[in-house]
């Protein structure tokens, strides 16, 4: 009836990655290679072999996810932690192992969306080097002070002006025809303990989002039910808009979100609604469920929550539908 150890062991690879699990649910990920895959899944003192055949959709429309930095080409982002213990200061490639990784697991959360509404495991197409994302930096004209100034009205920063500096930072490359692009603000800095440049915009040429939540996103699969697990404690002027005020709320608010923009980015409207009635409302911001099987206690409950199937999040039925009407989500045989 508790939770019992979870992993999964993909015997093609040999990539093993901890899962969760409790009361008969178990929740796991792994890193399918193109062709078969014998995967094995233990649940406590059990184990299974799975058999997934993975095939790559036919299509040349491609999703590429870029990030804007600034004539420096500083990745560095905002972070929740002390400089002394914050690794990405020892690791320089920590940025895009998150989103990388973050990257792969909202593909996964789409086509998991649309096989549970019946549509098989459809989702967007990404430009990809070997197993990894292609991810490409855009550089600005401006350091990031300055770029923050010039997109600052009335002391507020405009997420309108970041992202058409970005549009226009993008020159050729804004998307259009078979390309998609889906791309990071890495705009975000402390002022005064106050966070400033944060940005959530969608349009037809790119779909964008800031980068305050980028230092809790999970690096690789390793560390995915960790990251949404995480209770460590986040500033009060970076805690996610549901008021969770702890790591894992921030990390599925920013990481959902990025989903949001991306579905603006395909195409789909605001959804008005409540939480659970999809990625274009609000339902991104539990999304944290989807690859757990317990909720930690937060600032909004003070015990663990033993979440139904029915309250995670998911694509609507209507979102769903409508995007699959998008070409970067079919096959484009012949």
């Amino acid at each position: 009836a508790g939770t019992v150890e979870c992993k999964s062991l993909n015997e093609t690879t040999g990539e093993e990655v901890p899962g969760a699990a409790r009361g008969g649910r178990f929740k796991v990920l792994t890193h399918l290679v193109e062709g078969e895959n014998s995967i094995l899944v233990t649940v406590g003192s059990e184990t299974t072999r799975i058999h997934l055949t993975y095939r790559p959709a036919d299509t040349e429309y491609l999703t590429y996810v870029y990030m804007l930095v600034d004539k420096n080409a500083d990745t560095h982002y905002v972070s929740n932690l002390p400089a002394d213990e914050d690794p990405q200061f020892t690791d320089p490639d920590l940025w895009k192992k998150k989103l990388n990784t973050s990257v792969l697991i909202n593909q996964s959360y789409t086509a998991d969306s649309a096989y549970r509404l019946g549509y098989g495991h459809r989702t967007f197409n990404l430009a990809m080097d070997g197993n990894n994302v292609h991810i490409q930096l855009v550089t600005s004209a401006y350091e990031r002070a300055e770029l923050i100034r010039r997109c600052t009205v009335d002391g507020e920063v405009d997420g309108g002006l970041i992202y058409d500096h970005f549009v226009d930072c993008l020159g050729s490359d804004r998307g259009g025809g078979k390309r998609k692009v889906i791309g990071i603000a890495n705009t975000d800095m402390l002022i005064d303990g106050k966070v400033v440049g944060s940005a959530a915009l969608g349009g037809g040429l790119l779909g964008m989002f800031g980068s305050t939540g980028l230092y809790c996103w999970p690096d690789s699969l390793q560390n995915v039910v960790e990251a949404f697990s995480d209770t460590y404690p986040t500033k009060p002027s970076m805690d996610d808009s549901e008021g969770r005020k702890v790591s894992f709320g921030q990390a599925a608010t920013t990481l959902g979100a990025w989903l949001h923009e991306a579905g603006h980015g395909f195409g789909l409207p605001h959804i008005e609604g409540n939480t659970y009635y999809g990625v274009m409302a609000r339902a991104y911001a539990v999304m944290n469920r989807n690859y757990t099987v317990v909720e930690p206690p937060n600032a909004n409950r003070s015990t663990p929550y033993y979440f139904n199937a029915n309250e995670e999040s998911s694509w609507s039925v209507n979102e769903m539908h409508r995007l699959l009407t998008s070409p970067f989500f079919r096959e484009q045989k012949g």
